[in-house]
């Protein structure tokens, strides 16, 4: 779910892998790694992509509705 969101996040924006690891300080490689799901990145790594792009990545647990994308965590 990581990898899903983070490649709508960077749909979205029309963001690709070299800019946005230049915007948050991450190798593009690693980006591209945890895209294809060969690599779990840290908190670290996760936080810097979460600020970079300005939405949640990890996904998120609602009772009774499971996992969401994090763009919809906040839904009723």
């Amino acid at each position: 779910m990581l990898a899903r969101n983070l490649r709508h996040a960077l749909t979205i924006r029309d963001l690709g892998l070299r800019a946005l690891a230049a915007r948050v300080g991450v190798n593009h490689a690693t980006i591209s790694r945890v895209l294809a799901g060969r690599r779990f990145c840290d908190a670290s790594t996760l936080a810097k992509l979460e600020v970079g792009l300005d939405s949640p990545l990890w996904p998120q647990y609602r009772p009774g509705r499971g996992h969401s994308r994090g763009e919809d965590a906040s839904a009723p």
